[in-house]
Formats: C-alpha cells, sequence, structure tokens
C-alpha cells in the first residue's frame, strides 16, 4: 500500500500485483562487473569480475495488504549514498513513453548542455529500433520533455551514414 501511495498509483489488486511483479524482477536482477587491468608479477593482462544481486526481497502476502521485507547489497547502498543523479519525479509523471522516460533518465545524469552521438545514447539507454527509425524515435521522445519544460531545444544532426547521427541538447533553466 505505502509503495502504491508513494508511486501514485490507486491502492487496489491489480496496482498490488504490478508492483510485487516489478519488485520480482528487480529481485531477479545480477550486475556484473568486470575489469581487466595489467598484472605485476602474473602476466601482462589480467581479467578479474563477478557479480551481485541489485537487492533481495522476501514477501508475506495477504487478502488486502502485504508484507515486503527488502534489502539492498552494500555495494549498491554505497551507490545510493555517493553515486547519483537526480530524476525529477514530476517530469517523469508526465512522460507517456518509455523512450522518453529512458531518455529522461540518461539525460538527467549528463550536463545541462550536453552533445553525443545518437547511437550511444540509444545503447545506453536501451533503445533498439532501426537505424533509419532512430530520429524519428529520438525526436517523438525528446519532444515530450521540450512539452512538459524539462529541455529548452535539441537537435538532431548528421545522416548516420558518412556523418554519424549527433544529439544535441540543451535543458530547460528551471524545468516546471
Amino acid at each position: 500500500g505505502q509503495l502504491c501511495e508513494e508511486l501514485e498509483l490507486v491502492k487496489g489488486g491489480s496496482s498490488y500485483r504490478r508492483v510485487l511483479e516489478s519488485l520480482r524482477r528487480i529481485n531477479g536482477t545480477v550486475i556484473e562487473i568486470e575489469v581487466s587491468k595489467k598484472e605485476r608479477y602474473f602476466g601482462p593482462l589480467v581479467t578479474r569480475g563477478g557479480g551481485f544481486k541489485l537487492l533481495d526481497i522476501a514477501w508475506d502476502l495477504y487478502r488486502e495488504e502485504g508484507m515486503i521485507y527488502c534489502q539492498f547489497n552494500p555495494l549498491v547502498v554505497m551507490w545510493l549514498e555517493k553515486e547519483f543523479t537526480y530524476v525529477n519525479w514530476n517530469i517523469r509523471k508526465k512522460l507517456t513513453s518509455d523512450n522518453a522516460r529512458a531518455l529522461h533518465r540518461y539525460l538527467s545524469s549528463q550536463p545541462a548542455h550536453y552533445t553525443d552521438k545518437v547511437l550511444k545514447v540509444a545503447a545506453a539507454t536501451g533503445i533498439w529500433v532501426p537505424n533509419r527509425k532512430m530520429t524519428q524515435v529520438f525526436s517523438g521522445a525528446l519532444d515530450q520533455m521540450v512539452k512538459v519544460g524539462w529541455l529548452a531545444d535539441y537537435e538532431i544532426t548528421g545522416t548516420g551514414r558518412a556523418v554519424p547521427k549527433m544529439l544535441e541538447v540543451k535543458r530547460a533553466v528551471k524545468p516546471t
């Protein structure tokens, strides 16, 4: 109930089920990190890596409500305390497409005036569309952010062939 309230969802069976399904998917998330570096004693290159779960969840469900027990991995706790990005929740709620929300999340961690290759941004945000549709998909998502006042302006340049498609965004001074 508290999670639905925080997410501004109606309290009820379908909302509870959706929240629990989302938490169960997060519960299955494993982050894998691999680092290659020169090893002083054992040879020119050593690769070290490993994986860890994002969080651990257990739940007790009742007819009307439930209890969800959640514990973050200590490394994730450190990241949440020291390495974070502010995402304007009010802006995010106004965005209607998954692509717009993904771009908003990514651009929230970038400088207010940001330029990069469209394909790099697409890969970082998980936007997988054919290259010929990339400009259309990005423009639709970025238009939403301009409409809600989070972006002041954006421009997509380049052909994607001889000249890579580039994205330039300028964040609004005071988002609404």
